[in-house]
């Protein structure tokens, strides 16, 4: 059943994206206040989507290139002041429900999907 989730949830990512386009997935890893990405609904996403050909930049709280080595082979955002003005980013998804992220402001034109309704 997990597995059948996460692949609808790529599906429907994919159905919001251009074929190359820019997505942001926001908390990597599998619940807040973890650094553990194994498993995790936003790697899944975002190793599919990086396969299937879609630039795919990523952002935890905890989990870092440095202490979860499964994100090296993306686009870390260490910083997301900058969200409101990057209109590169067409669909933002958030996998884990940090409550900072209930505070972020993006592009008028970017796609929001949050699953946990921020």
């Amino acid at each position: 059943m997990n597995e059948l989730t996460r692949q609808h949830l790529v599906g429907r990512i994919i159905e919001m994206l251009p074929p190359g386009g820019v997505v942001a997935v926001l908390g990597m890893a599998y619940k807040p206040d973890t650094y553990i990405v194994e498993e995790s609904a936003g790697l899944y996403l975002a190793q599919n989507l990086r396969r299937q050909g879609y630039r795919v930049l990523v952002h935890d709280y905890a989990a870092k290139p440095a202490n979860s080595p499964a994100l090296c082979e993306f686009e870390n955002m260490e910083s997301l002041e900058s969200l409101r003005e990057r209109s590169d980013i067409q669909v933002v998804v958030v996998c884990c429900p940090w409550p900072q992220y209930r505070s972020l402001k993006f592009h008028p034109s970017t796609r929001i999907f949050a699953p946990w309704q921020l």
